[in-house]
């Protein structure tokens, strides 16, 4: 009878404890939806694909892509020269990462050593808090930065977005000059809203 109890106990603390979590995962607020301002949707070129994925890349930008050791595969897109030598730009790396590998890590984490990256070659760096959205179906984690390039002293603003999907860490990165940044980030922006995953 003792047993009997003891277990119809255990059992009720495991209900109890069964509902709590289901009651905080119900408060959980979604993530938001990042999507692109329709006001720069006509400033986007055709639909490409590369590796498996689409996207819209900005309108008048030349395509980029890179050497990387295998298993990465690093392409963009950049704009014209300006006089300050800078070119606006959207970046994409797609890498592949052991399931080994990948769990040691966060997408918070991912996101942070990407921006590391850039942070090596700039000085006076601030970095935002990390946010996390959805964009077309696809869980993204995301920083923005400002920092100053120290060989000609440009003040530059830029973004890191981040997304694991399946063993791939697919990311973007852009950054431009701070005078010219509120457009070309928000034109950066508005192409990476069009990514999607292939069916």
């Amino acid at each position: 009878m003792k047993r009997s109890r003891m277990l119809l106990y255990g059992c009720g603390i495991l209900g109890v404890g069964a509902s709590l979590i289901a009651a905080h995962a119900q408060k959980m607020p979604p993530l938001p939806k990042w999507t692109a301002d329709k006001a720069l949707m006509e400033n986007l070129a055709e639909t490409v694909e590369i590796e498996g994925y689409s996207i819209q890349p900005p309108k008048g930008y030349e395509m980029q892509e890179s050497d990387a050791p295998e298993g990465i595969k690093a392409s963009g897109w950049a704009g014209e020269q300006r006089e300050s030598g800078v070119r606006p730009s959207l970046a994409m790396m797609i890498v592949e990462i052991p399931k080994a590998e990948a769990k040691k890590y966060t997408l918070e984490q991912m996101t942070t050593k990407l921006a590391d990256g850039v942070k090596r070659r700039q000085t006076e760096w601030q970095q935002s808090k990390i946010e996390k959205g959805v964009i077309n179906g696809l869980t993204f984690a995301r920083l923005r930065w400002t920092s100053t390039e120290p060989t000609r002293q440009l003040k530059m603003q830029g973004f890191v977005y981040a997304a694991r999907i399946g063993n791939s860490l697919v990311s973007f990165t852009s950054q431009d000059t701070a005078s010219e940044a509120k457009r070309s980030l928000a034109l950066a922006e508005a192409a990476l809203f069009t990514f999607k995953k292939l069916p």
